[in-house]
């Protein structure tokens, strides 16, 4: 998975590039049967035909979004057009909102991707990876009533354009569907199930396939997959005969962090991430430039007590900027976590004092921006799962409370594996 910066309709909507993808998109949605031009009628011919009837409907929109796909990275970005589900606004004939039947997801933790990862560098192992080509709309849409989309100017055929507010019929789980992600989930399932492998009880969205001693991680429509090497190939031509994926290959990026395999070492590099992020900052706050910084944290006695009850001037777009460092926090920089940790609980009560120690993390990422984690592990030794705990004892100034953090490595030998 990558990172994707939205652009504004009004800059795409006439720029050839960005409407060249759109149809690229959209014929191959229509292509995989995801909706038809089969029937197209206005909106309150569809709904009226459903009063009439009694059967009920369910009409949402479809939405076109244009975004530069890897837009952490420079000299990766480029155009993306994808096509979604308005889910936000779906109603029934009588113009009340549908209801869905409730589906749940868990999608994989940042541990099980980890943990998958760390298997694959047992002696005999490797890691190798894949995309579900349009994950979503390989499940059909099992929704209890039929749903229909209305199509906007860009979507609709030069035949229709007289129609107001054209409608038709959706047959797959396209995104945004507040169902399609359990629907997709469940066929992910059938279709691991099918192949042997069972999901982790501890890691959601992992299945181990014990007939090829092999251990899936699927986020989205990523999957990673490690395990005997001699076995992969295996696994990757049963699963085609159920999915359609991208040819597997090395593992390199995966939820925009890139991986490089040495030996012993996996090293996770996010500097892209990490330039963007205090970009990001310096867009939002205006600030020009980052002073050097050896640590994250200010010596918090020196800092005024009245300011502690005084509303910071970050307050509006704090969450946004620490969301974003939080991200680069938990794939690949854990030294950001607590200080990271520390200032989301002041979210709803943001002072000049966190508006000074917001800077001051970021003045630290932007010192060690080429920081990297690097995870070894003796691909011989016998493993073990290590858990330490802590405890912050009272230790701040603008609170008495004491606080608990732990971790949990991989021990091999002499190394570890967070």
């Amino acid at each position: 998975m990558s990172i994707h910066e939205v652009i504004s309709r009004r800059d795409w909507i006439n720029d050839p590039a960005a409407l060249a993808e759109v149809k690229k998109e959209a014929d191959g949605l229509v292509k995989a049967g995801t909706w038809t031009y089969d029937r197209v009628v206005p909106r309150s011919q569809l709904e009226a035909e459903s009063r009439a009837s009694g059967k009920e409907i369910a009409i949402g929109q479809l939405l076109t979004l244009v975004s530069w796909k890897n837009a952490e990275s420079k000299s990766l970005r480029k155009l993306k057009a994808r096509i979604c589900f308005r889910g936000d606004d779906v109603r029934d004939a009588f113009g009340q909102y549908a209801e869905f039947q409730e589906i749940k997801v868990v999608p994989t933790t940042i541990s099980g991707l980890n943990m998958n990862l760390a298997y694959g560098m047992k002696r005999g192992n490797k890691s190798t990876q894949s995309d579900i080509i349009k994950a979503y709309i390989q499940s059909d849409l099992k929704a209890l009533v039929d749903t229909y989309v209305e199509l906007p100017p860009e979507l609709t055929p030069p035949e229709f354009k007289h129609i107001h507010r054209p409608c038709t019929r959706l047959y797959k789980a396209l995104y945004g569907h507040p169902e399609s992600g359990g629907h997709c989930s469940n066929r992910f399932k059938q279709v691991m199930s099918l192949l042997g492998g069972k999901e982790s009880s501890l890691y959601p969205s992992n299945f181990y396939i014990e007939q090829w001693k092999l251990w899936l991680t699927l986020y989205v429509d990523d999957m990673v997959l490690s395990g005997p090497s001699e076995n992969h190939e295996i696994f990757w031509k049963a699963l085609s005969t159920h999915l359609n994926f991208e040819e597997p290959g090395p593992v390199s990026r995966v939820l925009g962090r890139s991986h490089e395999f040495l030996g012993d070492t996996i090293i996770f590099n996010m500097d892209d991430f990490a330039e963007a992020a205090c970009q990001l900052y310096k867009d939002v706050t205006g600030t020009k430039n980052f002073k050097p910084a050896a640590t994250p944290y200010l010596d918090e006695s020196t800092l005024p007590i009245d300011d502690w009850e005084t509303k910071g001037q970050l307050s509006n777009v704090a969450a946004k900027v620490i969301m974003k460092g939080y991200w680069l926090a938990r794939l690949s920089r854990p030294d950001l976590l607590h200080s990271l940790n520390e200032l989301s609980r002041q979210i709803t009560r943001w002072s000049l004092n966190d508006d000074r120690r917001l800077f001051r993390v970021f003045c630290y990422l932007n010192s060690t921006k080429r920081y990297k984690m690097r995870c070894r592990l003796d691909p011989d030794a016998p493993w073990e799962l290590w858990l330490f705990t802590d405890a912050d004892h009272a230790s701040k100034v603008d609170h008495g409370y004491s606080t608990s953090g732990s971790i949990l490595v991989i021990a091999g030998g002499s190394r570890t594996f967070r």
